[in-house]
């Protein structure tokens, strides 16, 4: 009886792992399945696009090499907290759908809340789903999340 059993487990296993290794890999971000957040149906503005691009692609490279600190990806982070561009506060709303870093992500969330104000309309229209980017098959190893959205929320409602 116990030989069956263990005879089966093995079986089970072995397709199991057979299944697994056949499978393709997902492409693009994959979703926190704790705070989730659904993609729009609409893609992301291209000017806003154009801008988030550099800054994850450098992380998805980050996450593919397996590093903990990726000087090319910490010099994008802080290229787009000095842009000037009309659109970069859009861009870094846009940003905090995607899990950056603990430490990357509590500096574009202090930025955006630092705003004011003026990002409060565009929390608003990004929490309620994220714009899918023109290059969305590159960033598998990227997980987006509503929860920067949602400490936006609950920081600007104490600071009122």
């Amino acid at each position: 009886m116990r030989a069956s059993i263990a005879a089966a487990f093995v079986a089970a296993t072995i397709t199991a792992t057979a299944a697994n290794a056949a499978a393709p890999k997902a492409r693009g971000p994959s979703a926190d399945p704790y705070m989730p957040i659904e993609a729009c149906a609409d893609k992301l503005a291209p000017p806003v696009d154009a801008l988030l691009k550099p800054l994850l692609l450098a992380l998805a490279k980050q996450r593919r090499a397996m590093q903990v600190r990726d000087p090319a990806y910490a010099r994008q982070v802080q290229a787009l907290l000095r842009s000037n561009h009309p659109r970069a506060l859009e861009t870094q709303v846009a940003a905090l759908a995607y899990y950056l870093g603990d430490e990357v992500g509590e500096q574009v969330l202090a930025h955006v809340l630092a705003q004011g104000a003026a990002a409060d309309e565009l929390v608003a229209r990004y929490k309620t789903c994220r714009p899918p980017t023109s290059f969305e098959a590159k960033l598998g190893g990227i997980e987006t999340s509503s929860i920067k959205y949602t400490l936006f929320d609950e920081e600007r409602r104490n600071r009122r």
